[in-house]
């Protein structure tokens, strides 16, 4: 049966051509878009800011070089990187992901996640998500950024990692930040997850996904529960990421869905 699997691949392929992920136009591999859509796109390339991923002013590169707002308001978290801009295409990347049950996309993005982060998946202990509460998780019937670390642990071949999908909970509801400035999300967050496996955090560098990062409120919140409970480090990894252009959330409420909305 192995050996008969590319050819029934290529057969299957030859009847039924690959589609862009986005659009539905032929793009040669079921795992990828168009090129139309492609470059759409926002990537973000390596270097920016070394706590956020957020591209620092004349290009510089990353050599622990934190951007403006996390010079302002240091992270809880060391190191993190995102992989596209949440802009319009961005935007219904996440949204058919998280709200349209497109789980057929989560191999390409864990492709693009684990080539932007291999040098962060190189030294983590532990990768786990940032948690639903129950009443969310039921509604969703599933974790979008859990699943997503499923994929990357999963591809991971030459060094094992410890997927752990409840090193953390979320003790209540924090309902949607959308709306909130930056005070608003902090405080929304405040005291809103707890451990809640038996894996070991102490001495342990945890690497935390989530989809989308607006201000770090929610990460920066489970962070810090992390730290106080011993973890030798923890860094994130995001999908995508709002820039401030895009959203001047930082002073005054935003208007839209965007991240953070769990």
């Amino acid at each position: 049966m192995t050996l008969l699997s590319p050819a029934l691949a290529s057969l299957a392929n030859a009847v039924f051509p690959a589609s862009c992920a986005l659009c539905g136009a032929e793009s040669g591999d079921v795992r990828s878009l168009c090129g139309d859509c492609w470059r759409e796109v926002g990537f973000l390339q390596p270097g920016g800011c070394v706590h956020c991923g957020r591209p620092l002013p004349g290009g510089l590169p990353e050599v622990d070089e934190p951007c403006e707002d996390c010079r302002v308001a240091r992270p809880a978290w060391s190191r993190g990187t995102a992989v596209f801009r949440y802009d319009d295409t961005g935007r219904k990347i996440i949204l058919s992901l998280k709200h349209g049950d497109r789980q057929d996309l989560l191999p390409m993005l864990a492709g693009w996640a684990a080539r932007k982060a291999d040098f962060l998946l190189r030294e983590a202990d532990i990768v786990a998500p940032i948690p639903l509460h129950w009443t969310r998780r039921l509604k969703r019937r599933t974790n979008q950024a859990a699943d997503l670390c499923r994929h990357l642990v999963g591809g991971r071949t030459h060094r094992r990692l410890e997927y752990a999908p409840r090193l953390l909970v979320r003790t209540r509801s924090t309902g949607n930040q959308g709306g909130k400035d930056r005070p608003a999300r902090i405080a929304n967050v405040e005291g809103a997850f707890a451990p809640g496996s038996a894996t070991a955090i102490s001495g342990r560098r945890v690497l935390l996904v989530d989809d989308v990062m607006t201000t770090g409120a929610t990460l920066n919140e489970a962070a810090k529960i992390l730290r106080t409970h011993g973890a030798a480090g923890v860094d994130i990894l995001v999908l995508a990421l709002v820039m401030r252009d895009d959203a001047p959330y930082m002073g005054t409420p935003e208007n839209g869905e965007n991240d953070e909305a769990d």
